[in-house]
């Protein structure tokens, strides 16, 4: 058994290995919620009087190292997701999720949330002629605010 980050460095290696480019994308976040805004840090767990947390998951972080390290981009999905969630609040996000008691799996609504804003990040990193490899409902999807696409992971995670 080996740490989170040796596999994700083990992995980046073995796709390059094979003449791929690597692509890291940081986790996606859980339905908590502190003081009316989505919990982004996944290690914590919320009190009802705690501040937002301002650090991004261990995870998340992690993974911005090891695309650094590695010298490939990273698509921050988790800030993405936490963002679009802020937006749209509580109710309308707690419905992406299997139930209450399961914070973490999301349904088929939530999957297709979270699969849109993963396109919508790689369409940011290649560009329009990523097009060609999409379907009709993929073309569709704009691309992401650069801010969220991390060449070469240069830049630090911000909450």
């Amino acid at each position: 058994m080996h740490t989170f980050g040796w596999y994700m460095r083990k992995y980046v290696a073995d796709i390059g290995a094979k003449g791929a480019r690597p692509i890291i994308l940081t986790l996606t976040i859980r339905d908590r919620w502190i003081n009316g805004k989505i919990e982004r840090s996944a290690d914590q767990v919320p009190k009802p009087t705690d501040e937002r947390p301002k650090d991004p998951s261990p995870y998340s972080v992690w993974s911005m190292e090891v695309a650094k390290a590695a010298n490939v981009p990273v698509l921050d999905v988790h800030n993405m997701i936490a963002d679009r969630y802020d937006r749209e609040g509580k109710d309308v996000v707690s419905t992406y999720f299997q139930s209450e008691k399961d914070p973490t799996h999301r349904n088929p609504a939530g999957a297709a949330v979270d699969a849109e804003i993963a396109l919508a990040c790689l369409k940011a990193l290649g560009g329009p002629g990523f097009d060609a490899y999409l379907s009709e409902s993929g073309k569709a999807v704009p691309a992401a605010d650069s801010k969220y696409i991390l060449r070469n992971g240069e830049k630090a995670m911000k909450p």
